[in-house]
């Protein structure tokens, strides 16, 4: 991700089948079914980045304490085994921590993990909700899972 010409993430994630561990791909993965990487930059994402931060925060300080949030034994009544996994980190933009320009420019970038693609997306709705006053309509709406 590069904001004026200057980068300021390199995220890459290597899914690889072939790789000769014990269980392969699988066997890494375990349980975890759904990944997701969100990134924010800009004035225009100042609302959003704070719910992201609101509602992710509390998953990543329990995944940085060793635990996963609301771990059960067993699936809930719809299916979901109960458990996130996430990072939270501000990003360095601009030239120093702002866009050249802006007074207040958050970036962020948040990673997350869970059993299957509705317990994320849940996630993903909720901290993401601001963004739809600046796209016009809801993320994810346009497929219909707003």
């Amino acid at each position: 991700v590069s904001v004026d010409g200057r980068e300021v993430l390199m995220e890459s994630l290597r899914l690889d089948q072939t790789w000769p561990g014990p269980g392969g791909l699988a066997g890494r993965m375990g349980a975890t079914h759904a990944l997701a990487v969100v990134v924010l930059i800009g004035p225009r994402c100042a609302t959003a980045v704070a719910k992201l931060k609101d509602v992710v925060e509390p998953v990543a300080k329990s995944t940085v304490a060793g635990a996963a949030v609301g771990v059960s034994g067993s699936p809930d009544p719809a299916g979901h085994a109960g458990w996130l996994l996430a990072s939270f980190s501000d990003l360095k933009v601009g030239g120093g921590d702002k866009v050249p320009g802006d007074k207040e420019s958050p970036g962020v970038v948040a990673r997350i993990a869970g059993p299957d693609t509705d317990s994320v997306y849940a996630v993903l709705r909720a901290a993401l909700e601001p963004l739809g006053v600046e796209l016009g309509a809801a993320p994810f709406a346009e497929r219909g899972l707003a």
